[in-house]
């Protein structure tokens, strides 16, 4: 599965990957830390990723 980044400066902290899953993590920034999703399914990932609301959160192979 394709390694997942965020773009800090778009990133506003709402938490909806939070809420999909753990690996995803609104740290005391105020924006997301993205822990280990080699062990995520797939669909959980890319649902995570969609939940985005800025479109903070990328697949690093769609850069």
């Amino acid at each position: 599965m394709s390694r997942v980044e965020v773009d800090r400066e778009i990133c506003i902290g709402m938490g909806m990957c939070e809420g999909i899953s753990a690996a995803f993590r609104v740290g005391d920034s105020g924006t997301v830390d993205i822990g280990d999703t080699a062990a995520l399914d797939p669909l959980v990932l890319r649902r995570a990723v969609a939940a985005c609301p800025t479109g903070a959160l990328r697949f690093a192979d769609d850069v």
